[in-house]
């Protein structure tokens, strides 16, 4: 597979903004989602992950067992929640794709939902990952609070007093990233399937991050040479090369075009697309 920095080398600028009511309009889709979701990990899933460490704190304090506060497990919970979520995500994503497609005169249908156990293993590692992260905030505290004659409960007390005093800031980045991924898988999978007779040419978009790093700044409005190369820069949570990491919110603008019906490459995509009907 050709390195990175070949597949994303720039072909040109995009001139102007496509549709741009539409991109802010998902963004906003996309805060909402966020919003909902952290407000739920942070009432319907810490709270028992919490429950669970200070059981193992408590009982780590009683035998003086510094090891096993290190080792604390708690609960993988939310995946259901954060699948929904990103399966969401993806609709809107590839549903704002077919708008702005059709304010430009292409005929895309609307994407089926996107048919792929990638969001499914993302929300079951994020909330893995999410949990991990969480015991070891409470481990860290512990060790700290775990001192000679301090009372087994006292400790387990203190971290709950630390763990109320979190932000949300943690959960913010790592569910946002998830769904940033999602919304531009769904917007992929829309750019994969153009109608016959259309192409549509990528650009990467980065407005709707409002603290945008040095690189983003560079790559936005470039044109993505291929799907393959839109699918690298985009198809995860943010831009690849991004020095926010997760928390970037780029994606891609597409430019549909209408080809000219002559084109030998173009007769040919109607056969096979009459061939596709019969066969069906």
């Amino acid at each position: 597979m050709p390195a990175a920095e070949t597949l994303l080398a720039p072909l040109g600028r995009l001139v102007a903004v496509i549709d741009p009511a539409g991109i802010p309009a998902l963004g906003d889709r996309w805060q909402r989602a966020v919003d909902d979701l952290v407000r739920f990990w942070l009432t319907g899933v810490q709270p028992e992950q919490l429950d669970a460490a200070v059981r193992q704190i408590e009982l780590a304090a009683a035998h003086d067992n510094l090891e096993a506060l290190t080792q604390l497990h708690v609960p993988a919970l939310g995946e259901r929640e954060l699948d929904t979520a990103m399966r969401e995500l993806a609709a809107a994503g590839a549903a704002a794709v077919t708008a702005e497609a059709g304010a430009q005169g292409a005929p895309v249908e609307p994407a089926p939902p996107l048919a792929s156990s990638r969001l499914a293993d993302w929300a079951r590692a994020t909330a893995r990952r999410l949990a991990d992260a969480f015991a070891a905030t409470l481990s860290r505290e512990a060790l700290r609070l775990l001192r000679p004659g301090a009372a087994p409960a006292t400790v387990g007390a203190g971290v709950r007093t630390y763990a109320a005093a979190l932000t949300d800031t943690g959960p913010r980045v790592v569910l946002g990233g998830a769904l940033t991924l999602a919304q531009n898988l769904g917007r992929l999978s829309v750019y994969d399937r153009p109608p016959v007779g259309w192409k549509v040419r990528l650009f990467a978009d980065e407005t709707l991050d409002t603290s945008t790093c040095k690189l983003c700044k560079e790559i936005n409005g470039t044109e993505l040479p291929t799907l393959d190369a839109a699918m690298l820069a985009y198809g995860g949570a943010g831009y690849l090369y991004c020095l926010g990491r997760e928390r970037c919110r780029g994606t891609m603008t597409g430019v549909w075009t209408k080809l000219d019906p002559g084109d030998p490459g173009v007769q040919a995509l109607h056969r096979v697309a009459a061939l596709a009907l019969e066969e069906s």
